[in-house]
């Protein structure tokens, strides 16, 4: 090897890069430092030995744990060109002077399953607090990591839509004592303020932080959802004109239009939540742009599920928004399978609130349908008049979803206990939400540390955000039901009972059926669509219950 060639890839350059002086050049090699567990997928070995992700109803043998490897700033000089802000590690980096799976002894090699160690300590399910491992503790045996581009090489640029929650809840706007939303709350808690999931509009600040730490080349658009204002575009000179707004601001140079417009969204909460139509308008904008030289991702900020339909209505009240979750669903599992579709990942940074506690099955299965991210806060166990740690783990989620706009790396593990329907400890039963608990380690034969160092994810554990120590870090899967046995129960439920839920392939409360909401549809018989009313399915009439307030 030549020295001018040395000097070179010590540099993070190609020898042709060195030759041209119109290149950008790093002045500062970046260094390795930290690890973040961003979020999990069930998984199924291929024929060839291979792994993917199984999302919907498919059999898992598997997990697979997605990490994202940050470095240090990547500073550069040359041609006026500003710092590269995205520090997650990607393969041919320079780390160090060292290239990342190059092609020499000395450099640093995270492919090899020999370099890594991931340890899963339990499986619970989701609802359980705290690191106690009361749930399986299964064997996991690391198989394959791979790094899961979203863009062939650095610098390509990203095409990202953020969507902003501003439903009744964030701001407290909800009935008083079930603390649920609905148009016009009534009646209206005492002190909102004190219910609400986001009263200081610390959401807000997350998103101005992301719209921060994108490049240049990056393109940046939102929208913020609620039944209050439906959907708007928070730019400056918007003129409620949702396409007309997404057309004019989306990938402004300007991004102070961003800025401006998300800061005038703290006095505009009202009504329930229509989540899946924000999803849909923001997904349809990004599959029309037919960007292919960019990567394509949706970015939710929310406090809990869309309440605007389905299970989570409240009695007595009509859909607000004809956005279908199904349809939806089935959209994006074309799109994945057609080879010429654009591949919009959509990831979740859901936070709780009081009326809807717990993590939302379809954000987690929307995630993994499109290769995106769900991160859940249990920001219920936060105090809510000591705020730092809230906004330390909403800047920590929301940089997490950052660094992995370019990709992330995906360590894939067999886990019998997974695959295994049993109870008692030796498998995980179907029909609930997950979580999962564990270390990876980082091994010195990778070239990347010195030392061996062992990053661990649970609850208050975890890269970033020190004074979040109750935030629950750990991933979260979904193992379906697929249909009441699954669940326990002994016979079919009726028309307006739920055991497991056709919405979230979840058991609603164990073999116990749970009474769908007054109004809310239902088949009175075959090829019959009706309502349900006190438990039953009507086919025509009215609901007295629903009539007599």
């Amino acid at each position: 090897m030549g020295p001018l060639v040395g000097l070179a890839l010590a540099l993070g350059l190609s020898a042709t890069a060195a030759c041209d002086s119109t290149a950008t050049i790093y002045i500062s090699t970046p260094r390795f430092q930290q690890v973040q567990i961003v979020s999990a997928y069930p998984a199924k070995k291929q024929p060839d030995g291979s792994w993917e992700r199984v999302c919907g109803t498919g059999q898992a043998d598997g997990l697979i744990t997605n990490v994202a490897y940050l470095s240090s700033q990547r500073r550069s000089s040359g041609t006026g060109a500003p710092s590269d802000q995205d520090v997650s590690i990607r393969p041919l980096d320079v780390i160090d002077t060292r290239v990342i799976d190059g092609n020499t002894p000395d450099d640093i090699n995270l492919s090899s399953t020999g370099n890594i160690g991931l340890q899963i300590d339990c499986i619970n399910p989701a609802s359980t607090p705290g690191n106690d491992c009361a749930g399986t503790v299964p064997a996991a045996t690391l198989e394959q990591i791979r790094y899961a581009a979203n863009t062939p090489a650095r610098g390509r640029g990203h095409n990202v839509m953020l969507l902003v929650d501003q439903s009744g809840s964030v701001g407290g706007l909800v009935r008083d004592q079930i603390y649920k939303e609905e148009r016009i709350p009534n009646p209206l808690p005492q002190n909102f303020g004190e219910v609400a999931s986001d009263r200081t509009g610390l959401r807000l600040a997350a998103a101005r932080r992301l719209l921060g730490i994108l490049n240049p080349e990056d393109r940046f658009g939102a929208l913020a959802f609620g039944e209050t204002i439906a959907l708007s575009v928070p730019c400056t000179g918007a003129i409620n004109d949702v396409q007309a707004d997404l057309e004019t601001c989306f990938g402004a140079r300007n991004r102070d239009i961003w800025t401006a417009g998300i800061d005038g969204l703290q006095a505009t909460t009202g009504g329930r939540s229509n989540l899946w139509s924000a999803v849909k308008t923001g997904y349809d904008y990004l599959r029309e742009l037919r960007d292919t030289q960019r990567s394509n991702h949706i970015v939710v900020l929310t406090d809990g599920p869309d309440t605007c339909q389905g299970e989570n209505r409240l009695t007595c009240t009509t859909p607000c928004t004809t956005a279908d979750y199904q349809a939806f669903i089935d959209q994006l599992e074309a799109d994945h399978a057609d080879p010429n579709a654009p591949k919009i990942r959509i990831h979740f940074v859901q936070f709780e609130s009081l009326g809807y506690p717990g993590r939302d099955a379809r954000q987690v299965e929307t995630a993994c349908i499109s290769g995106g991210h769900y991160q859940f806060l249990n920001s219920n166990s936060f105090s809510r008049q000591q705020t730092a740690a809230f906004q330390e783990a909403l800047d920590t989620a929301v940089a997490n979803v950052r660094y992995a706009l370019m990709g992330h790396w995906e360590l894939a593990a067999s886990v019998p206990a997974y695959a295994s329907n049993a109870g008692g400890g030796a498998g995980v039963p179907p029909g609930s939400l997950y979580a999962l608990q564990g270390a990876l380690t980082l091994r010195e034969s990778s070239n990347m540390v010195t030392a061996d160092r062992q990053f661990v994810f649970g609850v208050g554990q975890g890269q970033g955000a020190p004074n979040a120590t109750t935030w629950d870090r750990r991933p979260t899967v979904r193992k379906p039901c697929g249909g009441f046995g699954d669940c326990g129960a002994a016979a079919a439920p009726g028309a307006c009972d739920v055991v497991c839920s056709p919405e979230t392939l979840t058991c609603a409360a164990g073999a116990a059926p749970v009474q769908l909401p007054d109004l809310a549809a239902c088949e009175a018989s075959p090829g019959v669509q009706g309502f349900c009313c006190g438990g039953s399915c009507q086919s025509s009439g009215t609901c007295a219950a629903c009539t007599s307030n």
